[in-house]
């Protein structure tokens, strides 16, 4: 997983970049404005780098047939039990807080069998989280906001602490990048 970050943040970041220019060239008809944070293009081209990263970077997404972190397995199995009215801590007991057992039984509902409701709350986050990188990216850089952008989200996801994803730490990612864009705008 860190070869193909690595591989990506090398060789990948110029062709990306290329692609992303050209197809918010196409879509727009016009030339890239970095300070146009609002544009719907850029919400697409900034999910479209969430999907890419997300998805190779988490073991919960449909790439891998199972994730074998112990965490997030608990996470999952307390989530699910909660559907079924078994009370995280009494019945079923981690040291993380209740609301990740929360995101966990949203994720049951959306597939209760696999871990593709956490893929879809891990993409919504990712997504959220590389919207303020690129807006943050904006208030302080001229030019390069996507490659910023996907730069960033690249060595975050690929970095250590992140390594088979579905962590607390990752869920607080979007949280924390917003924080520092308001610290920063204001």
């Amino acid at each position: 997983l860190y070869i193909v970050g690595t591989v990506i943040a090398i060789f990948g970041f110029p062709a990306l970049l290329n692609i992303s220019e050209f197809i918010y060239a196409k879509l727009s008809e016009k030339p890239i404005i970095a300070d146009k944070t609002e544009s719907k293009i850029n919400y697409l081209l900034i999910f479209g780098f969430a999907f890419v990263i997300v998805t190779l970077s988490t073991t919960c997404s449909f790439l891998y047939k199972y994730h074998s972190w112990g965490d997030s397995n608990i996470f999952f199995t307390i989530g699910k039990s909660m559907l079924s009215g078994i009370m995280p801590y009494p019945d079923l007991f981690d040291q993380k807080g209740p609301v990740v057992f929360m995101m966990h039984a949203l994720a049951a509902l959306i597939s209760y069998k696999s871990f593709f409701g956490v893929y879809a709350l891990q993409l919504i986050n990712g997504f959220v989280f590389l919207l303020f990188v690129y807006k943050t990216n904006c208030l302080l850089f001229k030019k390069n906001n996507y490659i910023n952008t996907l730069l960033f989200g690249v060595l975050v996801y690929t970095s250590i602490a992140y390594s088979v994803g579905d962590s607390v730490e990752e869920f607080s990612l979007a949280i924390l990048m917003y924080a520092i864009y308001v610290a920063v705008k204001h």
